[in-house]
């Protein structure tokens, strides 16, 4: 909130069933991050966990409480003078780009929301960033590497910060996976873009 940003994009898990954590309810969870529309607009895609948890519910309840949740669909934003498209998560959905940016103009300036990171190698280059989540920055890393494998297909290649090579965006995120611990640092990024 002390950012003031434009815009807010929330990359997936939100709900996470985590052994030894405290299960959330959707509801309460849409309830909280309602209340980052004060700031700016609010615009989501959902991850894997989010579909663990109860993907209809988490959307339901998400939706209900003014946060739009994209998949394979693209809205406007900021008086038409931006795109955001968002596809469903890779493990969970059949996430598909093409249509994701079917209703966005020719030429129009574009960002792509994925929970997936892996989904970027189905982007084209058209669309100048794609953000992404999941990853956790790796959550639990020992001498700057991760202790498990990120990727079933591309292993530990994108885990947190930007790839101008593939013009992504990966944010490590506040929350855990799997297990309640965490030796990455919880990030909320703010990203400035510029025209180019």
């Amino acid at each position: 909130m002390d950012a003031r940003p434009d815009l807010v994009l929330l990359l997936g898990d939100s709900l996470a069933d985590v052994p030894f954590g405290t299960r959330l309810q959707p509801g309460p969870v849409a309830a909280v991050l309602s209340g980052l529309r004060e700031a700016a607009p609010v615009v989501g895609v959902m991850g894997n966990h989010d579909w663990h948890v109860d993907g209809e519910g988490v959307r339901a309840a998400f939706e209900a409480a003014g946060l739009p949740v994209l998949e394979e669909q693209a809205v406007p934003v900021l008086d038409g003078r931006l795109w955001l498209a968002g596809v469903g998560d890779l493990w969970m959905r059949t996430p598909s780009v093409p249509a994701a940016l079917a209703a966005v103009p020719a030429g129009a300036p574009t960002i792509l929301l994925t929970h997936n990171p892996d989904v970027v190698l189905d982007v084209p280059a058209s669309v100048p960033l794609v953000v992404a989540g999941h990853t956790h920055g790796g959550q639990l890393r020992l001498f700057g590497r991760p202790l498990h494998t990120i990727s079933r297909t591309q292993g530990n290649r994108w885990t947190a910060g930007w790839y101008p090579a593939e013009r992504l965006f990966i944010s490590a995120g506040i929350g855990t996976s799997s297990l309640p611990l965490r030796t990455v640092t919880p990030e909320v990024p703010v990203l400035v873009l510029r025209s180019g």
